[in-house]
C-alpha cells in the first residue's frame, strides 16, 4: 500500500497484491520508500506463488509409493480384515 494519497491522480484499488477469489495477499514487499525494485520484488513474489506445480511422472509414482507404504499397509482398517491394517492382519497371520 502507498501512504502517499495528498494527490489529485485517481486511486486505483490493488489487484496484483491480493488473488481475485479468496482476498489472499500473494505478492508483498516491504520498504520505507516506494520504489520500483520494492514493486518488482511483490510482483515476483505473487508471481512465483501462482505457479502451478509441475510433477513428473517419477514424481507422482513416489508419492503414492509414500502413500502406500507410510499410510494405506500400515494405518488404513479394512472392514475385510476385522477392521486391522494389512501389515497387522499379516503379522497375526504368521
Amino acid at each position: 500500500m502507498t501512504t502517499n494519497s495528498a494527490h489529485s491522480h485517481a486511486i486505483e484499488p490493488n489487484l496484483l497484491g491480493q488473488g481475485f477469489f479468496s482476498r489472499r495477499v500473494i505478492g508483498w514487499n516491504l520498504d520505507t520508500r516506494m520504489t520500483a525494485n520494492l514493486a518488482v520484488t511483490a510482483l515476483q513474489r505473487a508471481i512465483a506463488l501462482c505457479q502451478p506445480l509441475r510433477s513428473t511422472r517419477q514424481d507422482v509414482e513416489q508419492a503414492i509409493t509414500r502413500y502406500i507404504n507410510d499410510f494405506y499397509n500400515p494405518q488404513r482398517l479394512h472392514s475385510a480384515l476385522q477392521r486391522k491394517s494389512s501389515l497387522d492382519h499379516e503379522r497375526n497371520a504368521a
